[in-house]
């Protein structure tokens, strides 16, 4: 039984610069770039990035998911999407069914949306096939509340 000879190691220039930089800094110095490192790839972590005004709120809404209907809180919203509460485990991409009413004077809400984003606290939904006349009607009044009232 004869051992194959381990790989041979890549000479990486840029690594090797890199770290010839990083041992030229101070103590103090290789710290502050550690946080910022650790930052930059928490951000990565992060739900993605919004493209629509959101407002704090606090409104039921009744979604269904695969057959299962469900009663959460929304703590905030935009005209492209909100936030639900809840601890049912979804995935990225599912579809859901879902009704709530952003104020009392207006009508529900029902559309069609995805799940954008996971977490252990709730989930991310995007709204897909929201009408137009409801988009509008929906960023006026996240635009002019300062804060949703509750719907209960």
């Amino acid at each position: 039984m004869t051992d194959s000879p381990l790989p041979r190691p890549r000479y990486n220039v840029a690594l090797s610069r890199l770290m010839r930089r990083i041992i030229e800094l101070s103590e103090e110095e290789q710290e502050k770039l550690l946080r910022h490192i650790e930052e930059m790839v928490a951000r990565q972590n992060d739900p993605p990035e919004r493209g629509h005004q959101r407002k704090n709120c606090l409104i039921t809404v009744d979604y269904a998911v695969n057959g299962r209907a469900y009663r959460s809180f929304v703590p905030d919203i935009s005209s492209g999407g909100m936030f639900i509460e809840t601890r049912e485990k979804m995935t990225v991409g599912q579809e859901m069914m879902f009704a709530f009413t952003i104020s009392k004077s207006s009508s529900p809400v029902k559309c069609r949306g995805e799940v954008a984003w996971a977490s252990p606290d709730g989930i991310g939904v995007r709204f897909l096939d929201l009408p137009k006349l409801e988009e509008n009607i929906l960023r006026a009044t996240i635009s002019a509340m300062p804060e949703c009232a509750p719907s209960l």
